[in-house]
């Protein structure tokens, strides 16, 4: 199946495309935790390798193609890891939580209450600790679109 449309658009939104240049295709940069990244929030170029800032600019389809995968990978990381619940899920809820498995990896997703909830059925509790998740960068200081972001998931996950 994979991720919904609002879920892949509230993605887009917060990842954002970062340093277009003038011919209209966009450079590596480095995001809030410091990792050089490309396009909509990839830290692995097409090839599989991590993204480096001297890495050549890429083109909107190409970042377009780089988040659809590394969305696919978030949402098949959240069937895993919330199995067997996943399927006692709607399509917001798993995109809600397919953001957040975006952003954070799914090793943090792993250890995290919002999955531990949902392994206990207990969905709306997974859904009010998505707040946790809102530290970022070197010094895992509050940041303000993480908390922007992460009450645009809450949204998502009880709509």
């Amino acid at each position: 199946m994979g991720i919904n449309d609002e879920g892949l658009e509230l993605i887009k939104e917060y990842e954002g495309l970062h340093r277009v240049v003038s011919d209209n295709r966009i450079a590596p940069y480095k995001c809030a935790a410091g990792y050089p990244t490309v396009g909509y929030g990839a830290i692995y170029a097409r090839s599989g390798e991590r993204v480096k800032m001297s890495d050549s600019p890429i083109s909107k389809v190409e970042a377009e193609y780089l988040l659809r995968r590394d969305c696919n990978i978030a949402y098949r990381a959240v069937e895993r890891l919330a199995a067997p619940y996943t399927e006692d899920l709607s399509e917001n809820q798993m995109a809600a939580l397919t953001s957040l498995c975006f952003n954070i990896g799914s090793g943090n997703f792993r250890a995290s209450t919002v999955r531990a909830n949902i392994v206990r059925g207990a969905f709306e509790n997974a859904g009010n600790n998505l707040w946790q998740w809102r530290r970022g960068g070197p010094d895992r200081r509050i940041l303000p679109g993480l908390v922007r972001r992460r009450a645009r998931e809450k949204q998502l996950f009880f709509s």
